[in-house]
């Protein structure tokens, strides 16, 4: 094949094709670079769960472990429990925290929200021998030693609000309350030794299932008691005149926001098997964990910190596993400015600032297609064109034989030379066209056969003319007595051959030459 057809055959089959993939490859590379923000530095927080063996110091722990791969190193400090870390979050002493959530956020100024993850329900246990009492009732609480957690955390404002609601007043320095509130964290209830020495009920608002809990109920024999009246406490206004919640301290109840609480329920089996603990789903109500951090922390750590969060093995320390679309719900504090640039970017391509490159990606995408479509079309209308001309080409010398075989069938005696040159040309004609197309210089299996069609046509016609031809040669020689060649000579020798003296007639040709 000639060099200038292999070229034309590679552009067509190879290059053009190829050129497409390399549009879109680039612009794919283009989109991926535009959406990368590179390895970047490693960034140094310090971050607070309140106390060991707390479970949100626990998660702060495997936080840290997790985000170090992702190029945030975290430092663990603690503090006595939610309403203390966001103190901290909010003057700038720590850099995170994670906390209790349903806490008014509006005290909180300076603290903006990375993420809401799983819920902690509220888990009151009780003696085994005040059970069936306080499950009928929880005013049969009043009297008893209370334990609501640490001063400055987040269950110690709960469990003070839900027992006002209930109707148990907290007791202060000028007058004695309703039941006896003790401040032990999870770490001194652990250590205490000898079931008198323990407080009647405990009070918590923690991640199932929680140590401390387990450890009262399997081995002090402690009941979990069910709280059904999560919406109703809701619902209820505090602040009332004559509501309980005029019991309640203003420090405490400022720190309450009972919008972001939810019902919820402890499954059965959380504590224990033989016997069940509890036998059945146990209704409570509680609040979110909550990732918060100062407004001045740097979005891109931000950024990280989350991807730490739902896209490593620290999403399953919650049953469902934690997943992006916990970053949709309400907010409860105002989010961080790196939340919402993760928001952007983590959504399924669709929205916010993926949405920018993706639509000039998908434009320069269009246009680069459709100039390659145009370019494509072009180039196979200008092939298809050119190899229509050249079988156009060839039909019409195949139809001026037919013509030139016509006009001597139409003559007063036909041109045996003439045939016979037209024959030849039209071999040559057929010849030469197989060979271009065989090379590749024609295409079109469709035109190749319509053209061989036609010429072989055009061949019969001429046999039958140069076999009549023939007859008439044969004929005449026999009339004039000449030898065959000689009669072949004269009948092929020019367009007018010598005519025999007297009837016009033309010499034989031998019997063996093949016309």
């Amino acid at each position: 094949m000639r060099p200038e057809l292999r070229f034309s055959r590679t552009l067509r089959e190879r290059w053009l094709p190829g050129l497409g993939l390399l549009v879109v490859l680039a612009a794919s590379g283009w989109l991926a670079w535009s959406a990368w923000d590179g390895p970047g530095p490693t960034f140094h927080l310090r971050i607070t769960g309140g106390r060991l063996p707390g479970p949100k110091q626990r998660l702060a722990e495997v936080l840290g472990r997790e985000s170090a791969r992702l190029g945030v190193d975290l430092t663990l400090v603690e503090c006595t429990g939610s309403v203390e870390s966001l103190d901290e979050v909010n003057q700038g002493r720590v850099d995170l925290a994670i906390v209790q959530g349903g806490l008014d956020s509006k005290r909180w100024t300076e603290v903006r929200q990375v993420a809401a993850l799983h819920l902690e329900p509220l888990q009151l246990v009780v003696r085994g021998d005040l059970f069936e009492a306080v499950r009928g009732n929880l005013r049969s609480l009043k009297g008893r030693s209370i334990n609501i957690g640490e001063s400055g955390s987040g269950t110690e404002a709960l469990a003070r609000e839900v027992l006002a609601f209930v109707g148990l007043r907290a007791g202060s320095a000028d007058s004695p309350g309703d039941y006896v509130a003790t401040s032990l964290s999870h770490l001194q209830l652990r250590q205490i030794e000898g079931r008198d020495r323990l407080p009647d009920a405990v009070v918590t608002v923690s991640s199932l299932p929680t140590p401390i809990i387990r450890r009262m109920v399997v081995r002090w024999g402690y009941r979990l008691v069910p709280l059904p009246f999560g919406e109703a406490f809701s619902l209820e206004d505090l602040v009332g005149e004559d509501g309980p919640g005029e019991v309640a301290p203003s420090s405490i109840r400022a720190v309450v926001d009972k919008v972001h609480l939810h019902e919820t329920h402890i499954p059965a089996f959380t504590y224990g098997v033989e016997p069940a603990v509890p036998a059945e789903p146990l209704p409570t109500f509680g609040a979110r964990v909550m990732v918060v951090t100062n407004r001045k922390t740097d979005p891109a750590a931000v950024k990280r910190l989350l991807g730490a969060i739902f896209l490593t093995d620290f999403a399953e320390v919650a049953r469902p596993p934690l997943e992006t679309s916990l970053l949709d719900l309400p907010p409860e504090y105002p989010l961080h400015p790196g939340t919402v640039e993760f928001l952007q970017r983590n959504k399924p391509l669709i929205v916010g600032d993926i949405l920018d490159p993706l639509e000039k990606a998908a434009s320069f995408l269009a246009a680069a297609c459709g100039a390659l479509f145009v370019a494509w079309q072009t180039a196979r209308r200008w092939y298809r064109r050119r190899r229509e001309q050249s079988f156009e080409s060839y039909l019409l010398k195949v139809s001026a034989i037919e013509r030139q075989a016509l006009h001597f069938e139409l003559a007063v005696q036909l041109d045996l030379a003439a045939l016979l040159a037209l024959q030849a040309d039209l071999g040559r004609l057929k010849n030469e066209a197989m060979e271009r197309f065989t090379n590749g210089e024609l295409e079109g299996e469709g035109l190749m056969s319509g053209f061989l069609t036609h010429a072989n046509d055009a061949r019969d016609y001429l046999a039958r003319l140069i076999l009549h031809a023939r007859t008439s040669v044969e004929k005449q020689a026999r009339r004039q007595g000449l030898s065959p060649d000689a009669a072949w000579e004269l009948a092929i020798g020019a367009h007018d051959p010598p005519l025999a003296e007297g009837d016009g007639t033309l010499p034989l040709p031998s019997e063996g030459r093949v016309l």
